[in-house]
Formats: C-alpha cells, sequence, structure tokens
C-alpha cells in the first residue's frame, strides 16, 4: 500500500511539476506586468534544467531498452527538482518586487 502511494506521488509529480515550471512564473511575470531580468533569468535556468530533466530520463529509457533492464522512475528527478526551484525563485523574485513596489507607495 506504501509502495503504491509512493509511485502515484512520484508519477503526479514527475508529469504536475514540469508544466508548472514552464507555465507558473510567465502566467504570474504576466498577471503582475513585471519583468525583472533576475526573474526573467531564473525562469530561463529552470526551463534549462528542465529539458536537462527530459533528457536525462530519455537516456535511462534508452538504457534500460538497450540493456533489457528496467528504468528507473526517478530518472531525471535531481534536475526537475532543480528546475523547481529556479521557477520558484522566479516567481518569489516578482512578488518581492511587486511588494517593494507596494510599499514604496
Amino acid at each position: 500500500m506504501v509502495e503504491t502511494a509512493l509511485i502515484v506521488l512520484v508519477l503526479v509529480a514527475m508529469t504536475g511539476l514540469p508544466f508548472a515550471v514552464a507555465v507558473v512564473p510567465p502566467v504570474v511575470m504576466a498577471v503582475s506586468q513585471r519583468w525583472p531580468w533576475p526573474a526573467v533569468a531564473a525562469y530561463l535556468v529552470a526551463v534549462g534544467l528542465l529539458a536537462g530533466s527530459m533528457a536525462a530520463a530519455s537516456a535511462d529509457i534508452d538504457r534500460a531498452d538497450a540493456t533489457g533492464g528496467s528504468g528507473s522512475i526517478l530518472a531525471g528527478g535531481g534536475w526537475l527538482a532543480a528546475a523547481v526551484l529556479a521557477a520558484a525563485a522566479a516567481v518569489l523574485l516578482v512578488r518581492s518586487r511587486v511588494a517593494r513596489e507596494r510599499l514604496a507607495g
């Protein structure tokens, strides 16, 4: 039962998080009408790390096919975690800019 729950959690994370990394930061920037360069840079880093995550997962699938072994459900997980952190940093940079502007008047 615990193993099934863990597998479901990992599958949701591996499918939902890439979408969130790719979509949430530009939506937050567009809604806030703020595009500070550090946030844009963090977003571009997040997209690059997301591509690395997909490449690592693809390489693991290719390795599993070539060897006849099994792949890892966590392949590319480190890259994905880094992409999530970079995307979160982009959102936080935008939100902090908005908060600073509100305080300044």
